[in-house]
């Protein structure tokens, strides 16, 4: 009797179950392809920089979603259609996630490139002021004429 009722329950279970999800249909209000990259983009910037200054973002009245919607010009209905929209279809969302990274890699290697100057600009500026310094402790040397006189 017992497994009678475990399988009308796992039939019960699985047909229920199997009921189609409706995709979201285009919002009136879409966020095209580039404009999403964009948003998204953002969104990981501020997140990264969130988790790392958070205390300072409060101090200074910035809510970080609200910065992204106003740079982008749009709201956070807007925003939540559309990302609705996109990951209903993971192939796209998938490409955008793509772009994104390969963009956010991009920016970190320029930016890791420019520490690097900036670091090796750093160096040379201290070995100059450091040469300064010694030449202008050591001990002068006299020059001498062609009577061989010392000229102070």
């Amino acid at each position: 009797m017992s497994n009678k009722i475990l399988l009308y329950f796992l039939i019960g279970t699985l047909v229920f179950s199997c009921q189609t999800v409706e995709k979201p249909q285009k919002p009136a209000s879409f966020l095209p392809k580039e404009k999403m990259i964009a948003v998204l983009i953002d969104i990981a910037i501020v997140k990264s920089g969130k988790d790392y200054d958070l205390k300072s973002i409060k101090e200074k009245g910035i809510t970080p979603s609200d910065f992204i919607y106003k740079k982008h010009a749009i709201d956070s209905t807007i925003f939540k259609e559309s990302n609705a929209w996109y990951t209903a279809n993971p192939k796209l969302y998938h490409e955008l996630f793509t772009v994104v990274r390969d963009t956010l890699s991009a920016r970190k290697e320029r930016l890791e490139k420019q520490i690097k100057i900036k670091d090796s600009l750093k160096n040379v500026q201290d070995s100059i002021a450091s040469l300064k310094k010694k030449s202008k402790t050591a001990p002068k040397l006299q020059k001498k004429t062609k009577n061989n006189k010392s000229i102070k």
